[in-house]
């Protein structure tokens, strides 16, 4: 019997340097397919951007410096691991 499981990544900021945005935002997803006992390692790539939103005033998107967390997890109560990584220096960018 085959079963779905749920991918879910969302971006967790520690320090937002007073920019108004939420504690947390879905930046990928994906379901895996697996059968009775089965295990898989999925592969969701995520890229700097992933970390960005959008600047009205610069009329840009921008990634600010900091620590960023990112949950892997099955549902909002399941956990499966936790990948962190640090921007050092502030993001600008604009899609065209």
């Amino acid at each position: 019997m085959t079963e779905s499981e749920p991918i879910e990544m969302f971006i967790a900021v520690s320090n937002i340097g007073g920019v108004d945005e939420p504690e947390k935002e879905l930046i990928a997803f994906d379901k895996v397919f697996l059968q009775a006992g089965e295990t898989k390692h999925p592969r969701i790539d995520i890229d700097k951007h992933a970390a960005g939103h959008y600047d009205t005033s610069l009329k840009a998107w921008i990634a600010e410096e900091g620590r960023f967390h990112v949950p892997i997890r099955a549902s909002s109560v399941d956990i499966r691991q936790m990948v962190s990584f640090e921007l050092k220096d502030p993001l600008t960018w604009i899609f065209r």
